[in-house]
């Protein structure tokens, strides 16, 4: 079982192209700012939305190929889906919501099916309850009973966690993981919550601006970010530049490196290797940046301080170090850091 992903489509001021293959049994993780298109790859996956070029196969079975007019209708195509406010009709019992799969694609024991599957969530108390009556948790696990009980070869999932209370989410997440280990179809869900992809997916897969620039796990992904979005995720400072020798030239800012390399690259700084100054400082710090407070981020015990300087700059300092040194919006401060500090790796 599985499926591939070759191609894209324009939609408004999104640009959509991607290869991406998803092996049974495997559960994927799209991470992704907002707008990245992380919604559209789901909907192109389901039938909701059609590719301008490109195909989308399962298990050797074309589902969408513009340039040979192949499309099967989203009946037609064996995915379950659970939206992200879940999409549960308000008419219609638990039993009834969980039964419209099976029912729809004409399964002789949709009604047996359904009950196995709300057993299975947990739901037998809340079986004849409607939609609005249900809690959160409640909503989001008859979602996914829904969405599972036709057996459907993909399963995709969309912010599966959103609409569910921060005080339960753990709770949530460990009972949707639980689930979703049993079934051996493609797994594909959309998240921006890297605790969530982390927790969920076996393999992460980074999509911005409609690209794939990243995928692995998260630890590795985090170690090397390749943009601004997956450093900020990481909370570490990353420029993409043009490396000559141990020098890096960023474009409006050069930065110094310990080793030597040639080409494109990014270069990655802890914020908490960074040191703020009112003036100049002495020393021997071989990278020494003037910039403009642009934000403060006070915690209890850190304190992340945004500089513009030529390229944006994040400090991490203790939020005595701002007090002492009278760090304010708008200001001006001198921030350094040792080259042995900078990691340089191949863009």
């Amino acid at each position: 079982m599985s499926l591939l992903l070759t191609g894209g489509l324009r939609l408004g001021d999104l640009d959509l192209d991607v290869e991406l293959e998803l092996p049974g049994g495997e559960m994927v993780a799209l991470l992704g700012p907002n707008g990245a298109g992380k919604t559209t790859l789901l909907r192109v996956i389901a039938g909701l939305q059609s590719l301008d070029h490109g195909r989308l196969v399962l298990d050797g079975d074309i589902l969408d190929d513009p340039g040979a007019g192949t499309f099967v209708a989203p009946e037609r195509r064996s995915v379950g889906y659970l939206f992200q406010d879940h999409q549960l009709f308000p008419h219609l019992s638990v039993t009834a919501n969980v039964a419209f799969g099976p029912a729809a694609r004409r399964l002789p024991d949709a009604r047996a099916r359904a009950a196995k599957w709300v057993g299975r969530v947990g739901l037998e108390p809340q079986a004849q309850a409607r939609a609005a009556q249900l809690s959160g948790g409640q909503s989001q696990r008859a979602a996914l009973a829904r969405a599972l009980a036709f057996d459907p070869q993909v399963v995709l999932l969309d912010e599966p966690l959103a609409a569910v209370d921060a005080s339960t989410r753990a709770e949530v997440r460990h009972e949707l993981k639980r689930h979703l280990d049993g079934h051996q179809g493609v797994k594909l869900m959309v998240t921006h919550n890297p605790v969530e992809a982390a927790a969920l997916g076996d393999r992460i897969v980074v999509l911005e601006s409609g690209r794939i620039i990243d995928q692995g796990v998260l630890a590795d992904i985090a170690q090397r970010p390749r943009s601004r979005y997956i450093a900020e995720m990481a909370g570490v400072n990353v420029w993409r530049g043009r490396a000559e020798g141990s020098l890096v030239d960023l474009g409006t800012a050069t930065l110094a490196a310990p080793q030597t390399h040639l080409g494109a690259v990014f270069a990655v700084v802890h914020p908490a290797a960074v040191s703020l100054y009112r003036k100049p400082p002495s020393g021997s710090p071989r990278n020494v940046w003037r910039g403009d407070i642009t934000g403060i981020e006070l915690t209890a015990h850190r304190a992340r301080v945004r500089i513009e300087a030529g390229v944006p700059l994040v400090a991490e300092v203790t939020p005595a170090a701002v007090a002492d040194l009278g760090l304010e919006v708008g200001q001006v401060t001198w921030a350094s850091f040792k080259a042995t500090e900078v990691q340089v790796y191949p863009a």
